[in-house]
């Protein structure tokens, strides 16, 4: 996915090379077939430098490791940066006419048309990273973690890339304290009940995790940026409680409008909210018909919350970094919400 020569020479389209530096415009090709090819390395451009390299932590995840060494950067400056690249890419995209492609190149173009205008109502519009301190301290975790989680490289090697992600990380706490403005109040009692179990992830499951490590300079490295991470993570939990939370008066809501649009970018679902809400409501009552029905015979003299609540305890006993009900509820109020005016 680097290195591309990307052809926009499309019938009746306008050629943007003087806006894609080491982009050239092919000559004599067949015309479909030129259109066909400039389609998929643009394609494969975008998800290279328009998302993975924004979103390093969701690139190990999906097995693309070109950005393995890298976090993501919550800084008004890289925000700025993902938000231009998006608007230039959607320019590109929008200039490849799917009458050019086949039908299966033509959908994904729709999808990644979607995929940018989705992250630019989010950037723009919902602005997590003014609301949400949650987002900062879960995602310097995922980073970890997804580094931690498979062994898609030798453990020296992904070793390695963990110090490097680690080094970056207090510097993303740091933005948070220039981000944040004004979150709900939910969003930073969430982001306080998460904390102790992230800090226990670094203190606990990752030194596990990397014990067979052979490299003792990678592994004090390792320490010395774990250690760091911790006490980033301890001091940005202490500025939450003491300076955020008192003064989180922001309204987790984000209204009709853009909770419409982030369901069609996100899911392309266009159906009215009054519509889907009567459709959600139908499912929800046949849902509870159904539960009701089982729980009775799990036990008969229990009412169905009852039994919920005794599967819930099941389920969550042993599991060290669970979060609790509460949380699960908190979450679930802040999901439902979203669509309030």
């Amino acid at each position: 996915m680097r290195n591309y020569t990307l052809v926009l020479t499309f019938v009746g389209c306008v050629l943007l090379s003087a806006d894609l530096p080491g982009w050239q415009i092919a000559r004599g090709a067949n015309p479909q077939a030129q259109s066909s090819a400039s389609w998929k390395a643009l394609a494969n451009e975008y998800f290279d430098e328009g998302y993975y390299r924004f979103k390093p932590s969701t690139g190990t995840s999906d097995g693309f490791h070109k950005y393995d060494s890298l976090l993501e950067d919550y800084s008004r400056r890289s925000i700025n940066e993902e938000i231009d690249t998006l608007h230039r890419f959607e320019t590109w995209v929008n200039a490849v006419s799917p009458k050019s492609l086949d039908s299966i190149e033509a959908a994904d173009r729709e999808i990644i048309l979607s995929n940018i205008h989705g992250r630019l109502l989010t950037l723009q519009v919902i602005k997590p990273w003014e609301k949400d301190p949650d987002s900062y301290s879960s995602g310097i975790t995922i980073g970890a973690y997804t580094i931690m989680e498979r062994n898609f490289a030798p453990v020296n090697q992904r070793l390695a890339d963990l110090i490097a992600r680690e080094k970056q990380m207090p510097a993303d706490l740091a933005a948070a304290r220039e981000n944040l403005k004004n979150p709900p109040r939910i969003s930073t009692e969430i982001a306080l009940e998460q904390l102790p179990g992230l800090i226990g992830m670094f203190e606990t499951d990752l030194p596990a995790a990397f014990a067979s490590a052979s490299d003792p300079t990678l592994k004090a490295s390792f320490a010395a940026s774990n250690k760091a991470v911790i006490a980033s993570l301890q001091d940005y939990q202490t500025w939450l409680k003491r300076d955020v939370l008192p003064h989180s008066n922001g309204d987790f809501r984000i209204g009709a409008d853009a909770y419409s649009k982030k369901l069609l970018y996100d899911e392309m679902v266009d159906i009215p909210l009054d519509r889907l809400l009567q459709i959600g409501m139908a499912d929800l009552q046949k849902n509870q018909a159904e539960f009701a029905r089982i729980a009775k015979k799990v036990d008969s003299e229990k009412s169905p919350l009852a039994v919920h609540r005794w599967d819930e305890k099941a389920g969550l006993r042993g599991m060290r970094y669970a979060p609790s009900c509460s949380t699960c509820s908190r979450h679930k109020e802040k999901e439902t919400g979203n669509a309030e005016a």
